[in-house]
């Protein structure tokens, strides 16, 4: 099926490049304990990241409140100016 669906040089570049994928695949399978390790040592960063930054906005969400600001109505005052604004009226 494949011999009469590509010309030769089609092929030729498919085999080439599942070849290549097989051989990255297995360069991948042998450095899995040491990428594994990396892999781990960068999601725990960005989570750590991510978790300060939510420490971060919740700590500015109780002093908004603290200072009488309901931030959910200002947030749904605002998207209902910015659709005024976008609808022209």
């Amino acid at each position: 099926m494949v011999k009469y669906n590509y010309t030769q040089t089609e092929r030729f570049a498919l085999i080439e490049f599942i070849a290549c994928i097989k051989g990255l695949a297995s360069v991948l399978l042998k450095a899995d304990g040491l990428l594994s390790l990396i892999i781990r040592s960068h999601i725990h960063d960005e989570v750590q990241v991510q978790l300060s930054h939510l420490e971060l906005f919740f700590d500015m969400l109780s002093f908004i409140t603290h200072l009488g600001i309901r931030p959910c109505s200002s947030a749904r005052h605002d998207c209902f100016r910015f659709q005024e604004k976008a609808r022209g009226m």
